[in-house]
């Protein structure tokens, strides 16, 4: 059984009571979801060139903060993320590679 969260992707009016919702910043909510979260409007990371590391950019940072504050019980507990923002793919391409996400997240 694959215990990981699932991600879909549609509208922020399907979200329930049980769901997290990813949307993209600045974006107004009006709906049932448990648990809100934007994807940054710039990803903060070290300067050009910085040779110990690559950032990992909004779409991966913001469903990484999204499952920290559901481990520390910062916001309501969810059993799936309901993404509703203007670039899915970007998110879709986040959770397949990137090794953190891919361990928590699962598309479905």
């Amino acid at each position: 059984m694959d215990e990981r969260v699932p991600v879909v992707f549609g509208a922020a009016a399907l979200a329930g009571p049980r769901d997290a919702l990813l949307l993209d910043a600045g974006v107004a909510v009006d709906a049932a979801a448990g648990a809100v979260a934007r994807l940054p409007a710039a990803a903060a990371g070290h300067r050009i060139g910085c040779a110990c590391c690559q950032p990992r950019g909004a779409a991966a940072e913001a469903p990484g903060r999204l499952f920290l504050a559901r481990a520390r019980g910062e916001m309501p507990f969810f059993r799936r993320v309901l993404v509703s923002v203007a670039d899915p793919a970007a998110v879709r391409a986040a959770v397949l590679e990137d090794r953190l996400l891919a361990g928590r997240y699962r598309l479905d």
